[in-house]
């Protein structure tokens, strides 16, 4: 989903972190790889990436949306990286 501005944003309409903003008219030119990288006719404007943790259990589940966690001790350091990988 985008956003007025153009954002990618989830379905609760929170922008995606990093930001991916597409340039206007360019939406219909989309093209995601396997990698995450997001590009439009004018060329790449993003990359979707991933965390993951040696223990997903030990991530907290949020108080405000139950789909955003929290890292703790217990789930390790965030490996960032992008899909595909």
């Amino acid at each position: 989903m985008l956003n007025p501005n153009g954002e990618l944003v989830t379905t609760n309409g929170d922008i995606v972190q990093p930001g991916i903003t597409f340039p206007i008219g360019s939406l219909a030119s989309t093209h995601i790889t396997s990698e995450g990288d997001v590009s439009v006719a004018n060329g790449m404007i993003g990359n979707i990436q991933l965390a993951t943790f040696a223990n997903p259990a030990g991530l907290l589940v949020s108080n405000i949306r139950s789909e955003y966690y929290t890292a703790t001790q217990n789930a390790g350091s965030a490996s960032i990286g992008s899909p595909g990988q």
